[in-house]
């Protein structure tokens, strides 16, 4: 009879742990799908790298009410823009800075390589004084771009529903 109740509470215990643990930090849901380019993912990703992505498009919309506040055409004084460099400045501190240990791999790759080219940018238009050329920052706007696409691409393969203003 002790035998039997021992049994019973050790499996009552664990019941209600195991309970309490998916309450309080979810349940493991793995669902494996297959996408065009054959990749299968565990679905806690898919929420992560999108809180992730939708965060840092959050973190973007103070540069980009800069970019359409001092854009008149001309994009060298729009470099020059101290207010506009200071939104670049804290876009690229905001988001470099979240947390993207909880991704797969090959986006955090990817993402760290977007974040550097971020980087590059704001240390560019930071050294930028009022006397030299801004030509270099296409070169720059194209590494974003590519990076930025590299990692929409991956999220997508991870079954990110990718909204169409993240294309822009």
């Amino acid at each position: 009879m002790k035998n039997i109740l021992g049994i019973i509470a050790f499996t009552v215990t664990f019941g209600l742990s195991a309970g309490l643990v998916g309450l309080l930090f979810g349940f493991p849901q793995t669902q494996t799908h297959s996408h065009a380019s054959n990749v299968s993912y565990n679905s806690a990703y898919q929420g992560k790298i999108s809180r992730l992505l939708d965060r840092d498009v959050s973190n973007g919309d103070l540069r980009e009410k800069a970019y359409f506040k001092f854009y008149d055409g001309d994009a060298e004084s729009l470099y020059k823009n101290d207010e506009y460099r200071q939104a670049v400045n804290e876009y690229y501190i905001n988001s470099s800075s979240m947390c993207d240990s909880a991704t797969p791999e090959d986006f955090r790759y990817a993402w760290r390589e977007h974040m550097n080219a971020w980087k590059n940018q704001a240390e560019y238009l930071n050294t930028l004084d009022d006397n030299e050329s801004a030509e270099n920052y296409i070169d720059n706007t194209v590494e974003i771009n590519r990076t930025w696409f590299q990692v929409l691409r991956i999220a997508n393969r991870y079954g990110v529903e990718i909204p169409r203003n993240y294309y822009h």
